[in-house]
């Protein structure tokens, strides 16, 4: 079954209530997942004790990252992505490098302790991502994501 055909099923029961209250529901079980997916990354990550920005810089650095690249990605301050680089310089997970093309860029480079934190991250998002989606086949998949896309662009201005 095509994605939008799900979609359409499954949005139906939701018709009935009105847009200010199914929009309140929405950001509701949003945050929930959100809210899930922070104690989950927590708990898996306590004996390293990062923050979840520190985490988000951590799963998105590769050697040609910069923090204003992760800022812009993330939608989140340039000044919150760098305190989370400083606090992980200190924690000799990155170290940081001049960018050869911006001498104002700094890219993060991991260190091999980072490089196994990371590897630890990215398997505990997967963990959380394959709990989340249990029983979702690809096509509910798809159709979730067409239905976030359909959201983002929405709220985006259509860009």
């Amino acid at each position: 079954m095509h994605p939008r055909k799900i979609l359409a099923g499954e949005i139906g029961r939701f018709m009935q209530k009105s847009e200010t209250e199914n929009l309140a529901g929405y950001l509701l079980l949003f945050n929930k997942i959100e809210q899930a997916y922070d104690a989950h990354m927590s708990n898996a990550l306590k004996e390293y004790a990062l923050t979840p920005n520190e985490i988000i810089v951590l799963s998105l650095a590769d050697g040609n990252t910069t923090a204003s690249q992760i800022a812009l990605l993330k939608d989140v301050s340039k000044a919150l992505v760098s305190r989370s680089v400083k606090l992980l310089r200190q924690k000799g997970y990155i170290v940081c490098e001049l960018s050869p093309s911006d001498k104002r860029e700094q890219r993060l480079i991991l260190t091999p302790d980072g490089a196994k934190l990371k590897a630890k991250i990215i398997d505990e998002m997967s963990k959380f991502s394959k709990a989340a989606l249990k029983g979702f086949d690809d096509e509910r998949q798809a159709a979730l994501r067409l239905l976030l896309k359909y959201i983002l662009k929405n709220i985006d201005g259509g860009r």
